[in-house]
């Protein structure tokens, strides 16, 4: 950017890009709110600043295209998140274990619906 303030970059996998040279994902999202670039964040430990309803008390939530309340969101986010760490990866943690495939709720939920498909077949 013209004065340093921004950067942007094409697509690169998030483990080779976010280690040596970010401190917080920010993201605004509209009618996707189930980026995957939210569950890389929160499993990761960097903190997310986003906009999306799905991903529970995990972040810095802003609501809808709330510029300012995003900029609070942002600020909140570098005053606290290295001081709540361990709070923070634990609530991550849980969230994250409902999208695990190896969880057992996830593997019976699966399992039911894929009988029922071919119940009905």
């Amino acid at each position: 950017m013209k004065h340093g303030l921004g950067n942007f970059e094409g697509r690169f996998p998030f483990s080779q890009i976010v280690p040596a040279s970010v401190d917080a994902v920010l993201s605004h999202q509209w009618e996707n709110p189930q980026n995957y670039v939210y569950y890389e964040a929160l499993h990761g430990g960097y903190p997310p600043i986003h906009n999306s309803h799905l991903i529970g008390d995990c972040g810095y939530r802003y609501h809808d295209f709330d510029c300012e309340e995003g900029g609070k969101a942002l600020l909140r986010a570098f005053a606290e998140h290295d001081a709540n760490l361990e709070s923070y990866r634990a609530t991550a943690k849980k969230f994250l274990h409902t999208f695990d495939p190896e969880n057992e709720e996830n593997v019976r939920i699966y399992t039911e619906e894929i009988e029922a498909v071919y119940a009905r077949n």
